[in-house]
């Protein structure tokens, strides 16, 4: 039986101004890397805002690993917020020794391999606020890592940063999860930047949620593939056998091939190269991104 790291029971939170978030029940189990994924004011840092602390919700429950005490989980916790929580006028290496000092880590050689594994210099003498917004969230990272937590809540922690910030901040995510059997639970508003990591996904609309599902079913339902007519099935799975074998006949003329979407144009050249007549050769499918952008309230393509 999978071990359940975090659990909301029908939360809500409802603003004098507006709701803010209504009955949401997700579960998150060791391991998972859960993307949380809504618009802008959806609910999702409303939602990490309890989870945190930071706000109490007008009803409902949540527990980590199983407890209800909640409080006495938090050290097992770390949290990255949307904005960087430093402190502004220190270095680097200040901000990691003062949280050191908080979860009680006396090892300097300790910082300076965190330091290293975030891809930040420890020996920079610049205050925090004049170093670039990527490497403020590489050390709220670091920080957050400090107390070696079992579970990560992190909010949009792709906004703001370029693309190679994201590339490095998602391959970090995923090395974390597989060797550290870190727990991660994220939100954001982009699925692209999440794709290659998460396990589950939670869609948020209007401060409900209205879908969860893993990264297998996502791509059961959009069943991305490539689609060839030829009426020589014989021959081409034949030659599709030899390079990509994940493929399906449908019919006497049509033949479905999946998991090798960017190799089209290679299919097509290997057939017609062995003399069989492609009539036609397309991707059909759902974009996982539309679907769910969709979902999330936003209407794409």
């Amino acid at each position: 039986m999978s071990t359940i790291i975090l659990r909301t029971n029908s939360l809500s939170k409802i603003f004098a101004s507006s709701e803010g978030i209504r009955d949401v029940s997700v579960k998150v189990e060791a391991r998972e890397i859960y993307a949380l994924l809504g618009r802008g004011g959806s609910g999702k840092s409303t939602l990490l805002n309890i989870l945190t602390g930071s706000i109490a919700a007008t009803s409902g429950n949540f527990t980590f690993f199983e407890s209800t005490d909640v409080q006495s989980e938090y050290a097992r916790i770390g949290y990255v917020a949307k904005m960087p929580s430093l402190n502004m006028s220190f270095t680097i290496a200040e901000n990691l020794e003062y949280y050191a000092k908080v979860f009680g880590i006396a090892s300097i050689s300790s910082l300076t391999s965190l330091a290293r594994s975030v891809d930040i210099d420890i020996t920079e003498k610049k205050k925090v606020r004049k170093l670039p917004f990527g490497i403020q969230r590489k050390l709220s990272l670091a920080v957050a890592l400090l107390g070696k937590p079992d579970l990560l809540l992190m909010d949009e922690p792709f906004n703001g940063l370029d693309a190679i910030e994201k590339r490095f901040i998602s391959n970090f995510l995923l090395r974390l999860s597989k060797r550290e059997n870190l727990t991660i639970f994220l939100t954001g508003q982009r699925y692209e930047e999440v794709s290659k990591i998460a396990t589950r996904y939670g869609i948020i609309n209007n401060g409900r949620i209205v879908d969860e599902f893993t990264a297998a079913t996502l791509s059961e339902r959009c069943n991305r593939c490539i689609k060839i007519r030829t009426k020589q099935t014989t021959e081409a799975t034949s030659i599709l056998e030899k390079i990509c074998p994940e493929y399906e006949i449908l019919s006497d003329d049509t033949i479905r091939v999946f998991e090798v979407l960017e190799k089209s144009g290679f299919i097509n050249t290997s057939l017609v190269s062995a003399g069989i007549t492609v009539d036609e050769i397309s991707i059909t499918g759902e974009n996982e991104e539309i679907y769910i952008t969709n979902l999330m309230g936003v209407k794409k393509g």
